[in-house]
């Protein structure tokens, strides 16, 4: 049987996994995520425009961080932005979209707002994406994003998933591993590799990322070439993953020092909201509000005897 990369996975493996998506998700998330797939993609499409709100920024921040790694910084910024500065954001964000590289120019206008970062930005494109009155006028990977497919959600998951067939730089480790920079090279990867599995298997990029998600969940090596190394059932009586082994590991579990910190490094975006956290509350500071005073230190000189 093919692998299940990306470029190899078959349509029928494809559809098997996705079926199992809805169990992937933990019960006290399900509503949330019902919103974030159905709910807020409902509205939009009736709506004619981008159809969010600022309260909907912030609501999809949470999901996004219940969905993946929590990141506590990053919902507070969100939180901090201007109900007028999302509004205007979010609306030439959207029209930008209808013009020539729109992908592209909508992701940096969004990155304009405190704690959206090109993750964030990517998921809200998501939720946009395809136009409902858009159609494929030229057959490039943009127009093609806007009218058929849908832009990816740059999740964690669909990164790797679409990576796993990179080389590692250096000890880098790869697979469900692999250290993320959230890049715009990183994302443009993601872009291309999604739109050649649109091609070819007629999904849709939200359906590439509940894929990733399901592989990520169960953490299986998406490389190997027969269903007996994986343990894997890919037809229609799927077992659950602990009964078939699904979570085999890829690579060394043995987690170093240096690995912890590429990963909290690796967090751009909660980077982000931390400094600018900080350098706020300095100002306030600095405006005369006193900040709490810690352990007082003595200033005198301890004298020899």
């Amino acid at each position: 049987m093919p692998s299940l990369t990306i470029s190899e996975i078959s349509r029928s493996a494809f559809t098997s996994i996705l079926a199992r998506y809805p169990d992937s998700v933990p019960a006290e998330l399900r509503e949330l995520d019902r919103w974030r797939y159905e709910t807020i993609r409902q509205r939009h499409s009736a709506h004619g425009s981008s159809g969010l709100r600022k309260a909907d920024v912030e609501k999809l921040v949470e999901w996004k961080l219940k969905h993946g790694k929590f990141r506590p910084n990053l919902l507070r910024l969100v939180q901090s932005n201007s109900e007028q500065d999302v509004e205007d954001v979010l609306e030439t964000a959207y029209d930008d979209l209808y013009k020539d590289e729109g992908t592209t120019n909508a992701l940096k206008r969004l990155q304009k707002l405190k704690g959206i970062g090109p993750a964030t930005a990517s998921l809200i494109l998501s939720v946009w994406t395809p136009l409902p009155d858009r159609i494929d006028d030229g057959g490039s990977l943009d127009s093609c994003e806007r009218a058929v497919s849908g832009v990816p959600f740059f999740s964690d998951e669909l990164y790797r998933w679409c990576s796993w067939e990179d080389a590692a730089e250096g000890r880098e480790l790869a697979g469900w591993k692999r250290k993320i920079k959230y890049s715009k090279k990183e994302w443009d990867g993601i872009r291309e590799r999604v739109w050649e599995s649109v091609k070819r298997l007629g999904v849709k990029a939200v359906e590439c990322e509940k894929v990733a998600y399901v592989l990520g969940r169960e953490g299986v090596d998406v490389g190997v070439d027969s269903k007996e190394e994986q343990g894997l059932d890919l037809g229609a009586d799927h077992k659950s993953s602990t009964s078939t082994g699904i979570r085999k590991e890829s690579m060394t579990r043995v987690k170093t020092k240096a690995e912890t910190t590429d990963d909290e490094l690796s967090q751009k975006e909660d980077n982000k909201a931390s400094v600018l956290l900080m350098k706020g509350k300095k100002r306030k500071a600095r405006n005369g509000i006193t900040p709490p005073e810690g352990p007082r230190r003595s200033s005198r000189r301890k004298t020899s005897g």
